[in-house]
């Protein structure tokens, strides 16, 4: 199976929903990407049960006022296997007029690193929600 990128993908801007996808793949790089105000910036998401997706790097993209920037979780519990994933050298901004919203959420996925990203935004953009 041949490696993927997203690359270049500028200005993704006011999408209710996702501003990058991928589901149920493996051998992913997403970079060099500018997603703003996205329901989603960058989702990395598992499928069916019984499926693998692994090897995924997240890295050089700018994301910003996105309700959750960066989100990578499993499709449920026991269904499949979501692995390997690798954030770093993004910057993520957040400031949303009083709305909560996330750097990174996390959701049953094992073997994720995330390091040395820039994370900066108002009182109510967290880093993290698991």
């Amino acid at each position: 199976e041949t490696a993927k990128t997203i690359r270049k993908l500028h200005d993704i801007t006011k999408i209710d929903n996702f501003g990058i996808f991928c589901e149920g793949s493996r051998d992913n790089t997403i970079e060099y990407n500018v997603c703003f105000d996205c329901g989603k910036g960058v989702t990395i998401h598992s499928t069916d049960s019984g499926a693998t997706s692994e090897n995924f790097i997240v890295r050089n993209n700018l994301l910003m006022d996105c309700d959750a920037t960066i989100n990578v979780s499993r499709y449920s519990d026991s269904a499949s296997t979501l692995q390997n994933v690798y954030i770093y050298n993004n910057t993520l901004i957040g400031f949303d007029g009083g709305v909560e919203n996330y750097g990174l959420t996390i959701g049953n996925v094992s073997d994720i690193e995330f390091f040395n990203n820039i994370v900066y935004g108002d009182p109510n953009f967290r880093l993290a929600n698991k």
